[in-house]
């Protein structure tokens, strides 16, 4: 449910350094031919083919340029579609007090004019590409991505980094990308998932870092001008901040691109435009309580919804980020639909608190990380205040047990929803672009689910309860209880 997971002249004297060769496509002529002319694998015999696919999966590259932006590639048999991403670490937990939302703005003045081509224009020469394009804001990363035939990533790349390093932005831009942030707020408040989600971050992280808000507040729309997108790509997007991930692409062909196209980026730019305070900030998980009494689309009989969470796990902490995928699989993650050796009706939020009460519609566990620190809870929709009361208390008794109501086998089937919830992430060209970006090894994070055990899940579920709560709570409030009530 929660995984969120988007010029004045400074700007452009910043990001016109030595670009004379960006101002049209790269030419054919000075690109290997195995970008145009890949080979047709042989599928005789299917088996070794598969094999060596799977194995091309796993083999990533890895380099930098001498400006220090990184690169990573896999390479493939099939030599059909490319899924490239450009990850720059300028997410909304960059924002400042005053600045906050102009990451949302800045995700929104991707895809328009540039300094070598008007609106028209670059929607002219994309649609002639063929790719797919788009951009997205997360917490810790703005992520411009691309899904193209192998042969047109040369052209698609080189828009893409025309429309993000030479993106015209000047005040009389600004009035339709208002029209656009004030529409996604719209779109977004409709939501009642990402309402709850974004009120989850802003209490457990006290409206700081991680608890900065996705979304360009209302308040700010008005208020976010062009030198504040300006400032705020000018400090964020330097080389050592970016990472170019491609799927099913040459590793020597991407970094002739990359030299190309972002070689000429400086990183010392601190006299233009310093790294915001924001950027060297640790994420302080604080927990805490926050109601609003407004009633929130759900389902038939849905007059509350809640969300408990205590402090996850980071990223880089694999054995417990895996402890709690795990354990959120034995509380019910979502739906297992796709899952059959964990059954919806096995899973512990549904057998010890749905079941037992009829005013509960709905109780399910997320678990979302963070470079840093990470969230894991439960998601509840009840009828009234008092039956999601029941709903969190139950939910905190079977964290509190949960090494108990463990069987093996529910356990071994948990274990493996979440490697089956890695692999198909990893069958897919942005999945494993995604997953390339963030880890390394496949067979190192395959490795860390086989060997979880009840123990691990144990520790797991003390080190949750060990964090304050964190608990928002949004429509019929009689009868809720409070973080200090647990």
């Amino acid at each position: 449910m929660i995984s969120q997971t988007s010029r004045s002249t400074k700007f452009v004297r910043h990001f016109s350094r030595n670009v004379v060769s960006q101002s049209s496509a790269v030419s054919a002529k000075d690109v290997p031919l195995t970008m145009y002319f890949p080979s047709t694998p042989s599928l005789s015999p299917v088996a070794d083919f598969v094999k060596a696919e799977t194995e091309n999966f796993k083999k990533v590259e890895k380099s930098k340029l001498t400006n220090g932006l990184t690169l990573v590639s896999n390479q493939s048999l099939n030599k059909g579609k490319s899924f490239v991403g450009l990850y720059v670490d300028a997410g909304s937990r960059f924002q400042t007090y005053k600045n906050e939302g102009v990451a949302h703005f800045t995700e929104r003045f991707f895809y328009a004019g540039t300094n070598q081509r008007s609106y028209l224009r670059l929607v002219s020469d994309m649609q002639k590409t063929g790719a797919d394009i788009s951009a997205q804001t997360g917490r810790e990363q703005i992520v411009y991505q691309l899904d193209a035939l192998r042969e047109a990533v040369p052209q698609t790349l080189e828009l893409v980094s025309n429309s993000v390093l030479q993106g015209r932005l000047l005040e009389w831009d600004l009035p339709p990308k208002r029209e656009f942030v004030q529409d996604d707020i719209e779109a977004y408040g409709s939501d009642p998932e990402f309402v709850l989600a974004e009120l989850l971050h802003a209490t457990a992280y006290g409206k700081k870092n991680l608890g900065r808000s996705l979304i360009c507040p209302s308040h700010q729309v008005d208020k976010i001008s062009a030198a504040d997108v300006v400032q705020y790509m000018n400090s964020l997007y330097v080389p050592n901040r970016m990472t170019l991930v491609a799927t099913n692409f040459d590793h020597h062909d991407l970094t002739v691109l990359a030299e190309r196209l972002f070689g000429h980026l400086d990183n010392n730019v601190s006299s233009i435009a310093p790294l915001p305070s924001t950027a060297n900030e640790s994420a302080k998980y604080i927990g805490g309580d926050y109601e609003v009494n407004a009633v929130l689309e759900g389902p038939e009989g849905t007059a509350t919804q809640v969300i408990l969470a205590f402090e996850g796990a980071a990223q880089k902490d694999i054995k417990h980020y895996y402890a709690l995928n795990v354990l959120s699989q034995l509380l019910g993650s979502a739906y297992n639909v796709y899952v059959p050796t964990l059954a919806r009706r096995e899973s512990l939020l549904q057998r010890y608190v749905v079941s037992k009460n009829q005013n509960i519609r709905q109780a399910r566990a997320f678990s979302t990380s963070y470079s840093d620190s990470g969230l894991f809870g439960v998601f509840v929709q009840a009828k009234n205040g008092s039956a999601a009361s029941d709903a969190v208390v139950s939910a905190v008794d079977l964290l509190k047990n949960s090494a108990e109501q463990i069987t093996e086998s529910q356990l071994n089937g948990a274990k493996n929803a979440t490697l089956v919830q890695l692999l198909a992430g990893l069958e897919s060209n942005q999945g494993l672009n995604e997953f390339n970006a963030k880890f390394s090894s496949q067979d190192e994070h395959i490795a860390a689910i086989k060997r979880i055990t009840v123990d691990d899940i144990k520790q797991a579920a003390k080190k949750l309860l060990a964090s304050k709560p964190t608990l928002v709570s949004v429509g019929n409030l009689d009868g809720m209880i409070r973080t200090t009530d647990l």
